[in-house]
């Protein structure tokens, strides 16, 4: 696909949980069908001018603000099929979606191109990524985490490391990660890891680091080759929960990751990634992609460059495209997973100051 074509996007942040699960009938907890209903107008405020959006039709005070913010994206019709599909992210189950609606197999990925992509998004494409930076980079980073099989090779991990960060292969943001000590793997802990082992076959174990930084490389693949597109700035709650982006000029975001490592570190990840990242995907996924880092402290090494590998949209990349279609530049803020009080200023269709609700589960606060 072109990366100008227009798109028809859906907001679908259980795509995660849907990988997880494989399967075309995937029914997504409570929590989710809640944030995808509120969130569904989120791509609103990211997609591109002429694009369309699969959601319900757009209330009077979204009407407003799309010509408020000059906003040239309207819901999809439901008989025009002259767009790409572009979900949060590929599954069998938001696949579905966009085949109920009418679209035809042959503008939708196969079943083999989504066991590909299921596959590549596991998270051991973490591990082949970290060995292949450090395979490159000219400076230490954290160690690579390790796959593990059995509750015996978690136990042999916690015994010469004391404690770990536990991550099952598919899951999303909060879910699936878990802090565990070897004073506290008690059977609680023991028999829910024995069953996600069942279920994915497959544990992660990395180090747990002192953190200083959550951020992200963003990057786009397309048939095969792989574009840089900026960082995301972030924070989470306890291990990986997010809880806001930063919005700034990427100048300035570059600087503030580089203050917790260094300028010529930043760069050589920004260098490096993009052929390893072809290399590791080839032509199997095309679409938005962010690359989960964090700045630690440790006397031998600052970065924790590979925890994660999204082959999706991320919060990340909203955010980016957030600041730059809808923010005055210059200006700081937050992009906030949570509803706004609508007591904003404007400057030319830009957000100057004030907090915008965005969606009724998505808020920018400028200022």
């Amino acid at each position: 696909m072109h990366p100008d074509a227009k798109k028809l996007h859906l907001f679908f942040p259980q795509n995660d949980l849907a990988l997880a699960d494989g399967k075309k009938n995937y029914t997504a907890p409570r929590a989710g069908v809640a944030l995808q209903s509120a969130g569904e107008t989120l791509p609103l405020w990211y997609g591109n001018d002429g694009d369309a959006v699969l959601c319900n039709s757009l209330s009077p005070d979204t009407l407003r603000k799309c010509e408020e913010f000059d906003i040239d994206i309207e819901p999809w019709n439901g008989v025009n099929f002259d767009f790409s599909p572009a979900p949060w992210g590929w599954s069998p189950a938001s696949r579905k979606i966009f085949a109920t609606k009418g679209f035809s197999n042959k503008s939708l990925p196969s079943n083999e191109d989504l066991n590909a992509i299921r596959q590549l998004s596991h998270r051991r494409i973490s591990i082949a990524l970290s060995d292949a930076l450090h395979r490159e980079l000219p400076f230490a980073i954290a160690p690579t985490a390790s796959e593990m099989n059995s509750i015996e090779e978690i136990d042999r991990f916690l015994h010469r490391h004391r404690d770990a960060i536990v991550k099952m292969p598919w899951s999303s943001s909060g879910r699936g990660v878990m802090a565990i000590g070897i004073d506290d793997f008690v059977s609680a802990r023991r028999d829910s890891i024995a069953g996600a082992l069942s279920r994915q076959g497959s544990i992660l174990c990395e180090h747990r680091h002192e953190k200083t930084l959550d951020f992200a490389m963003l990057f786009t693949m397309d048939n095969g080759r792989c574009c840089y597109n900026g960082l995301s700035v972030f924070d989470n709650i306890g291990l990986s929960t997010y809880s806001y982006n930063i919005l700034a000029p990427q100048s300035e975001l570059f600087e503030m990751v580089a203050s917790h490592s260094s300028r010529s570190q930043v760069e050589a990840l920004i260098k490096l990634l993009p052929p390893i990242l072809e290399e590791l995907i080839g032509q199997t996924y095309s679409g938005p992609l962010g690359v989960d880092m964090i700045a630690v402290r440790h006397p031998d090494y600052q970065l924790a460059p590979a925890l994660e590998i999204n082959l999706r949209m991320t919060m990340g990349h909203v955010a980016a495209r957030i600041y730059e279609k809808h923010i005055v530049h210059g200006r700081h803020g937050r992009f906030i997973p949570s509803p706004g009080k609508d007591d904003y200023k404007t400057i030319d269709h830009r957000l100057s100051a004030g907090e915008l609700a965005l969606t009724p589960a998505f808020s920018v606060v400028v200022g």
